[in-house]
């Protein structure tokens, strides 16, 4: 028998007690149509397909698009909050026929506090302005009402636990910030690796950090937020464009990675967590067991995304092959280049079955590695220092940093140079070789982020050669022109605008009328009988 470290017994503790709202038996809960609810969640499934975004968002996003949708001039929480909550449960976001109905009254509250903030925050801006603060706002909102609607109790235990255990054992090295800051940036690098938090939950983690009492609906709170909105908006801004904070992220990898091994074995075995946590010799069992799973379902996330992603790009490439490069080889070059028009159709997905298929899930060795680093947090057995020491980048206005960018540019030119050297020989003509190049670097980023995401276990460093590292070197400018592509492409999706602006809201209405009408026939058949 060990003996487990302070902070791990407050997570067992946490964990043994439920996470979510519990009705009691007496008391009215929220219920919907179950036809209504099979019409809403098909929508969100070819909603989130399109938007391909993370798991763990999609609730989050649907409840900011359902408040963007539904927050008109002059509406309040009392007129919000059912309809939201139902539409959440249509959308199968939260359980149907288990939250009771006194939940409304905390929903109400938490809207009209950021309503009221919007009007404060906007009132005077000009329009740019007042549209950034306003989506910035909603961002909070949305955040905490997921928090409230399910209860992150288990993730703030594991953050808190993790924090203490990187503060302690992560030492900074050349680095001129204060404790303060060194404190916020760990913080944040601790919800960014263990729970992959994006900037929208970032920014609501530092507004609570910086005012406790806000989830608590304090009016000094509310009074001191609306008082400095502008400077707080912009110091939460500058604190998560900090340079620190994706490298200490990185850094933390493979503590997220034990302390995700230790919530599935919480989760599975609560009320047993602590007899099991504390006999490393039983607890060996369920880490095996857990990172099986894990490394299970990391293959299983492997094949749909590689095969998402495949006729994602199958698909796109024969659209702009009618709609561009058989209408320009036909009537500019006067005949079709079949061989570039193949290659721009089949290549592509090709190299991606290739990356997925060539992509390896864990082994027993890494398994291993975790088992140690477990008993290390557990127990403090052995050493998980890290030496933290921030990569330098070359400043651009100095000698070296002007000579670095420029031999970085010098990259950039003759991997593409050699690129279009090598489609010019094959017949390819100018249309098609951009098509073939503008493919060819959002492959190649969809590559690196489904092989990452497969191997977010791995936790045991890569052996590097010379020729990994000649590779890397001439494919990254095509890697980061593809990451580019995505960022920006993802701002105008079509396909989400349309079904935002144009789909969502009729088809929302129409699921609403259909539910009442079917409670109505209901009611008026009980009246028969």
């Amino acid at each position: 028998m060990s003996t487990l470290r302070k902070d791990i017994h407050h997570v067992i503790e946490v964990f043994s007690k439920p996470a979510e709202w519990v009705a009691k038996p007496d008391e009215p809960k929220l219920k919907v149509g179950e036809f209504s609810s099979k019409m809403a969640s098909l929508y969100e499934k070819l909603r989130n397909a399109v938007e391909y975004d993370e798991e763990h968002l999609l609730r989050r996003n649907a409840i900011a698009r359902i408040l963007k949708r539904r927050l008109v001039r002059g509406v309040h929480g009392k007129d919000l909050a059912k309809p939201l909550i139902e539409e959440l449960i249509r959308a199968r976001y939260l359980p149907n026929n288990s939250l009771p109905e006194s939940i409304l009254g905390g929903v109400e509250e938490i809207i009209d506090k950021y309503i009221f903030l919007i009007n404060k925050a906007t009132e005077g801006k000009k329009r740019k302005l007042k549209k950034e603060y306003y989506y910035w706002i909603l961002g909070h909102m949305a955040s905490e009402l997921e928090e409230y609607l399910i209860p992150h109790d288990h993730e703030r235990a594991l953050v808190d636990a993790m924090f203490r255990t990187a503060r302690e054992e992560v030492v900074f090295l050349e680095d001129k910030l204060s404790e303060r800051e060194r404190d916020i940036q760990l913080y944040l690098a601790v919800h960014r690796s263990l729970l992959k938090a994006d900037h929208i939950w970032l920014r609501y983690q530092l507004l609570k950090l910086y005012y406790p009492n806000w989830t608590e609906n304090n009016q000094d709170a509310l009074s001191g937020v609306t008082g400095r909105f502008s400077a707080l908006h912009d110091e939460i801004e500058k604190t998560l464009k900090h340079k620190l904070g994706p490298y200490l992220a990185r850094h933390l990898h493979h503590y997220a990675v034990i302390y995700w091994i230790i919530k599935d074995i919480l989760d599975k075995e609560p009320k047993r967590a602590a007899k099991i946590l504390v006999h490393p010799e039983i607890l060996q069992d369920f880490v095996k067991e857990a990172c099986s799973a894990r490394y299970r379902r990391a293959q299983t996330v492997l094949k749909r995304s590689a095969v998402r992603s495949v006729i994602f790009i199958f698909c796109t490439k024969i659209v702009l092959a009618f709609l561009i490069e058989l209408p320009y080889d036909w009537y500019v070059m006067g005949e079709i280049a079949w061989l570039p028009l193949a290659m721009n159709i089949l290549f592509h997905p090709f190299v991606l079955l290739l990356i997925a298929a060539t992509t390896r899930v864990p082994t027993s060795k890494n398994t291993e590695a975790v088992q140690k680093g477990i008993e290390w947090v557990l127990y403090g057995k052995g050493d998980g220092k890290i030496l933290f020491k921030k990569a330098k980048i070359p400043n651009p206005n100095t000698v070296k940093g002007l000579f670095t960018n420029s031999l970085y540019a010098v990259l950039y030119l003759l991997s593409f140079s050699f690129i279009f050297w090598g489609l010019d020989n094959l017949g390819f003509n100018i249309v098609s070789a951009l098509l073939f190049v503008l493919f060819l670097s959002l492959v190649s980023f969809f590559g690196i982020r489904i092989r990452t995401g497969a191997r977010e276990m791995v936790i045991i460093k890569g052996k590097e050669n010379v020729l990994m590292t000649i590779f890397d070197f001439f494919t990254l400018p095509i890697v980061r022109a593809g990451r580019w592509i995505s960022m920006k492409s993802s701002k105008i999706n079509i396909f989400v605008f349309i079904l935002d602006f144009v789909i969502e809201a009729p088809y929302k209405m129409l699921v609403e009328v259909f539910d009442d009408l079917i409670s109505f026939i209901k009611e008026k058949k009980e009246e028969v009988y």
